[in-house]
């Protein structure tokens, strides 16, 4: 199946993705924001995974294609709250607030349907992974244990991002407020939007490892 976008988000919303891809022999990482991106581009790092060149284009045919999705409304929650914390920290999120959030919906790439991303991949090629899966991280190294060999140990590894797992008290403020008043009107709202990236999660088969 080729995946398809949804034509309504500008591409330029996002303009860092293209360049984001990591490749290492056969294999390809496209990164989608908000899918713990920064964790996987480490362990990649750690296999000799190279971060493709801003002016270069990725030959994807015959390629295995890595991609990891997420729920779209809970990461549509952690995009919305790492927008507001950058751009406007002191919001307080109310009826009002959601109201207007959910018309919008897309603040950024970190809110962009999870499809824009993927547009023209083709499934066949792909392995997928559940960043929400209680297993998640198991299953990306045995991925790479399998398919690449060796053990890395991510505690001590040169090249880890050392902010991957902290998280600032104010983002998860905004986050436990955005949940709080998703509403049943602004979750369909929401549910409406994203229906291609639900299609999508649905149609896969994720990896377990």
């Amino acid at each position: 199946m080729i995946i398809q976008g949804n034509s309504p988000e500008p591409a330029q919303i996002n303009g860092s993705v293209s360049y984001k891809q990591f490749y290492y022999n056969d294999f390809v990482y496209v990164p989608i924001l908000k899918n713990a991106h920064r964790y996987t581009s480490t362990l990649l790092t750690a296999y000799s995974f190279k971060l493709k060149e801003k002016d270069k284009q990725l030959d994807l045919k015959n390629k295995k294609i890595i991609i990891i999705l997420r729920d779209p409304i809970n990461r549509w929650y952690a995009g919305m709250s790492q927008f507001l914390n950058w751009r406007m920290p002191e919001l307080t999120i109310n009826d009002d607030v959601m109201n207007i959030l959910t018309h919008t919906i897309i603040m950024d790439g970190h809110t962009r349907s999870q499809v824009n991303f993927l547009s023209g991949i083709d499934t066949d090629q792909c392995v997928f992974f559940d960043c929400e899966d209680i297993n998640f991280e198991k299953s990306l190294h045995h991925y790479f244990r399998r398919h690449l060999g060796g053990v890395v140990d991510m505690d001590n590894l040169v090249n880890k991002t050392p902010t991957y797992r902290n998280v600032n008290p104010n983002y998860i403020k905004l986050k436990t407020q955005l949940k709080e008043y998703c509403t049943s009107t602004y979750f369909a709202r929401l549910r409406e939007y994203y229906d291609d990236d639900y299609k999508l999660i649905s149609a896969v088969e994720f990896y377990k490892g």
